[in-house]
């Protein structure tokens, strides 16, 4: 069985210290895919990301647009955390994945 591709997309109550109003936090497997589409999303004002943690934010009215963007992608699995409600959202895997594509193609 191949790797798991998931994104966990949670509303905080606050950010990272560099932009404290940036309260989405997005973690996720690397998928440049979903990154160019976040940064095409979100503008950079909006939107940080912290090397240490390996976590992007961005602001709260941009969390609908994000996991519209995840959708868009090839992620296993949507998670979401919205206060004390937590929805999974899994890929249709009767479709080849991107990822997999990537790793034949090699």
């Amino acid at each position: 069985m191949g790797r798991r591709y998931d994104i966990t997309i949670k509303k905080r109550t606050r950010g990272p210290a560099q932009k404290p109003d940036c309260t989405v936090e997005i973690e996720s497997a690397y998928c440049e895919q979903f990154i160019e589409r976040l940064k095409d999303a979100v503008h950079y004002s909006n939107r940080c990301y912290d090397p240490e943690t390996k976590l992007w934010y961005v602001r709260p009215e941009y969390f609908e647009k994000i996991v519209e963007v995840a959708r868009e992608c090839d992620f296993d699995e949507i998670i979401t955390v919205e206060g004390l409600e937590t929805k999974y959202i899994r890929r249709d895997t009767s479709q080849p994945s991107i990822f997999d594509m990537e790793r034949t193609e090699q």
